[in-house]
């Protein structure tokens, strides 16, 4: 899996001849918003005080090593 590689690509035609292309989220953004789900998921979440931005870093470290892990 590659870090920009869109997951769920799809094309609208605007008018005959003219497509558009939509890419949608990359691996590795998705892979960040299930991290971070979670992360938010687990009960002591509350009770460790992070703010947004740790969780948010935390969840693209996250992605990083399985996006990592899965090119070896």
């Amino acid at each position: 899996m590659k870090a920009n590689e869109s997951i769920s690509p799809y094309k609208i035609t605007d008018y005959p001849g003219v497509t558009t292309v939509h890419r949608g989220l990359n691996v590795r953004d998705y892979v960040a918003i299930k991290a971070m789900q979670g992360i938010l998921a687990n009960s002591s979440y509350s009770k460790n005080n992070w703010d947004d931005e740790y969780i948010a870093r935390t969840a693209f470290n996250i992605a990083d090593a399985m996006i990592k892990v899965s090119e070896e």
